[in-house]
């Protein structure tokens, strides 16, 4: 009666209203209902009590006082007797309807899931007032009853432990425990997405705004996105994290319920799987905000503008934000394979993202080692007092000469670094040469001016007032000096490869007297001095503007003072030997057949 009641009580109508307070009406209904069924379990369950004891009594009255029975015979009188056989069998039934209801009232509640999950979103909320009233939605209204689900599914299958049952309804239950907390991780992975377009809508926006002209836009809307912004990035990584213990905790009931079912690998998957991608994406997002730092970093030091400081500091932030949000998810991936010994392809992915995000400190999970260089100031440095424009770039193909050391002894800096800078050559006046002719060949002479500077005569000289018919006339000409001398604004470059994955790196400089510094075409530091004391240390970390392969070094240096100290550089990288076979090699093994046949191929080829 009570379960009839359920079901009549279950399919009445609601009237037309408002659909969130319909949703609401059918919860309450849900709830009344799923009451009714309890009473219709608690009915089935006094019913196995009473016709179980009935059976055993009756089961008793057959055998009577006959000890000379055996346990075989009385076997076959019990299976025999009519009646037993219609108590045992209603016995049976009963025990069945306790779990069918048990998992009727888990349905009930989660029809009430998935009515909230498609309820409307309240029109006028901005997108963080949008993900925090999604969340509230989840926490408040639909992880308890996602939570009575997964008790009525694990109290259907304790109950048909103790009652011996093993049917249908007690199978799906298993699996339902899984799923429906599984269902709940992807609504949290879900908002984790939605977090990130959001991210990438107000991005666009907060650009647009930004370069708008100061009369055209409102000075107070790229500073409320700029907000919105970084709450995006925090939601996120609230999201994934929440994200990934749901679906730890589904490992664990399945464990605790001793659950052996293909959606507790299908689990461990999913964890992995949907963390990675959120952490590439977070990657690839932090690349296109620390492009976009660089872009207003280098207009706010052309213009000086306000809005190009904003927004500059704006990217700062959430670039950072993006990289401390990428290596902590990434962590968190790793921590629970380890934990949980998960060993599908997702792993090695995490380990090898790990390693690209923080190779210092991770790289040993893929048995590797860094490598410590030095590249030093020397004459192998290009150089020239000319300004070409990109000339900070790798790209620029400028022929330069090579540097000059300031020391002419050598050995005077007893193995410390010798400065180097960049002479040009320059006139200092002429001299009187009287040069014979013979032959129409030069016989060129060497000469030193007051200065004791070396004097390097020209290399041509005008013939017109010669009489070349007399091949050994004497004449005489002024001759132009030239001179080497230390120029005072001097452009360096300096090209190196690295091999494996740059892991970390600083320049030590010393220059007299200011200089601005450059590496792969982006600003990285400047110091302006005027005085003589210029021999002080200037100590930058480079390392995110490192890349694997080819980088250009660049120094524009100014003697302002021309006390002609010169330039020392001491770059010292870190690097990880290998990486890149090592990338290569998981990405093979982590490949579907098509990627993996090609990368096979290129291989090969590459080692023909």
């Amino acid at each position: 009666a009570y379960e009839e009641f359920a079901l009549t009580w279950a399919k009445q109508e609601i009237p037309p209203m408002e659909e969130t307070r319909h949703i609401v009406t059918q919860k309450e209904i849900n709830e009344t209902t799923a009451d009714l069924y309890g009473k219709a379990e608690d009915s089935y369950k006094q019913a196995v009590k009473i016709l179980t004891r009935l059976a055993d009594e009756y089961e008793k009255s057959l055998v009577g006082s006959d000890s000379s029975l055996t346990q075989a015979e009385i076997i076959k009188i019990a299976r025999d007797d009519s009646t037993l056989r219609v108590a045992r069998r209603w016995t049976d039934r009963c025990k069945e309807k306790v779990s069918e209801v048990i998992y009727d009232i888990a349905e009930l509640n989660f029809s009430t899931v998935t009515a909230f999950l498609q309820a409307p979103i309240p029109e006028g909320l901005d997108n963080v007032a949008e993900m925090e009233y999604r969340r509230q939605v989840l926490g408040k209204a639909i992880t308890p009853l996602i939570q009575e689900i997964i008790d009525a599914h694990i109290r259907n299958v304790q109950e048909s432990w103790k009652l011996g049952l093993e049917n249908q309804w007690v199978k799906l239950s298993r699996k339902k425990i899984l799923v429906t907390n599984n269902l709940l991780a992807s609504e949290y992975n879900n908002l984790a997405e939605k977090s990130l377009d959001l991210y990438k809508t107000n991005l666009d926006n907060y650009i647009s705004l930004v370069e708008q002209e100061e009369s055209s836009s409102d000075e107070a809307a790229p500073r409320t996105i700029s907000d919105q912004m970084a709450n995006l990035i925090d939601f996120n990584r609230a999201f994934t994290k929440v994200t990934i213990n749901i679906y730890k905790r589904t490992l664990d009931k399945a464990t605790e319920q001793n659950i052996s079912d293909p959606i507790v690998s299908e689990t461990k998957e999913k964890m992995l799987k949907d963390l990675y991608l959120i952490a590439e994406r977070t990657q690839s997002l932090a690349g296109l905000v620390n492009s976009n730092r660089k872009k207003y970093e280098k207009l706010f030091k052309e213009t000086d503008k306000i809005k190009y400081e904003e927004a500059l500091f704006t990217f700062e932030d959430n670039y950072q934000s993006f990289k401390e949000s990428t290596q902590e998810l990434l962590e968190l991936g790793y921590q629970q394979a380890q934990q949980l010994q998960i060993t599908n392809i997702w792993v090695p992915k995490i380990m090898l993202a790990l390693v690209r995000i923080n190779p210092e400190q991770y790289c040993s999970i893929l048995n590797l080692k860094p490598k410590t260089e030095q590249i030093v100031s020397d004459a192998t440095w290009q150089a020239t007092d000319k300004y070409f424009e990109d000339w900070i770039n790798p790209g620029f193909r400028g022929s330069w000469d090579n540097v000059d050391y300031i020391a002419e002894n050598k050995n005077l800096f007893q193995g410390k670094l010798i400065p180097i800078w960049y002479s040009k050559i320059d006139t200092v006046g002429s001299v009187n040469d009287t040069t014979q002719i013979n032959g129409n060949k030069l016989n060129f002479v060497n000469a030193t001016d007051s200065l004791s500077r070396t004097i390097i005569l020209a290399d041509s000289i005008s013939h017109d007032s010669l009489n070349t018919a007399n091949q050994n006339q004497l004449f005489t000409q002024k001759i132009p000096q030239l001179s080497k001398a230390s120029a005072k604004r001097v452009y360096f470059r300096k090209k190196f490869s690295i091999a494996g994955l740059p892991v970390a790196a600083d320049i030590k400089l010393i220059v007299d007297d200011s200089f601005n510094l450059f590496l792969n075409g982006e600003y990285i530091a400047s110091f302006s001095n005027s005085d003589s004391n210029w021999n002080s240390e200037h100590d930058y970390q480079i390392t995110d503007n490192l890349v694997e392969g080819d980088n250009v070094i660049a120094i524009e240096g100014i003697d302002n003072d021309a006390t002609g100290g010169g330039l020392i550089a001491i770059l010292t990288i870190k690097s990880l030997p290998g990486w890149i076979d090592k990338e290569q090699q998981i990405q093979l093994e982590t490949s579907d057949s098509k990627i993996k046949q090609n990368l096979i191929m290129d291989k090969y080829i590459i080692i023909q």
